[in-house]
């Protein structure tokens, strides 16, 4: 069956990889066009900006937190990745990127979202969860936000990349044709931790 991709942004020897493998595990949805969109964050942040909520700490003060582009580690060749921290001292931090994308008023699509995390939790004790998702809204509070599995990296020493991929199915744009791609960490656990992103897919495709 005959796809019809529109490519997006530059790619890097491994994003096209991963571009190629997310586009053939799209699934049957007839000849509707599917936009490809990758992100390594070579270069700057692509368009992406960072938020948090629910970072309150007593009556006063804020929990810490920062995503930045770093060179500590990268997947598939890259340089820079996205460095999360989040030291969750109020047990309840959520730390994400966001981005919007405009498509069709009012259409219905399929949203895929894969990256690759680097995580050092070697258990599901002490290991936060997974933001990942779309939404026709700008994600400020938890109610926006979408929530995956955890961040444990199946028992191995040391940050390992982990291979992470979403579907959301039947999100409806805006009336103005947005949707809203949101990625990050919630802290549920009273512990800090750093993670690393790279090499962000989102696709879209008409349903």
């Amino acid at each position: 069956m005959r796809k019809n991709l529109r490519f997006h942004k530059g790619l890097s020897m491994a994003a096209t990889v991963l571009m190629c493998i997310s586009v053939f595990a799209l699934g049957s949805a007839g000849d509707s066009a599917a936009d490809v969109y990758v992100y390594s964050f070579e270069n700057d942040m692509q368009g992406w900006r960072k938020d948090a909520t629910d970072l309150q700490l007593g009556d006063e003060g804020k929990i810490d937190w920062s995503i930045k582009r770093s060179t500590d580690g990268a997947y598939g060749g890259g340089i820079w990745s996205l460095k999360y921290y989040l030291n969750n001292l109020n047990d309840a931090g959520k730390i994400w990127i966001e981005k919007p994308f405009k498509l069709e008023p009012y259409r219905t699509y399929r949203v895929t979202i894969r990256f690759w995390l680097a995580s050092r939790d070697k258990s599901p004790v002490g290991a936060f969860r997974i933001i990942a998702g779309a939404t026709p809204v700008n994600p400020e509070t938890r109610e926006d936000l979408v929530y995956r599995g955890d961040t444990c990296n199946g028992g191995k020493d040391g940050f390992t990349w982990l291979y992470k991929d979403y579907i959301n199915n039947f999100v409806t744009a805006d009336k103005d044709g947005f949707l809203w791609v949101a990625v990050g960490i919630w802290g549920n656990w009273e512990v800090p931790h750093t993670y690393y992103f790279d090499q962000l897919i989102v696709v879209f495709q008409q349903q």
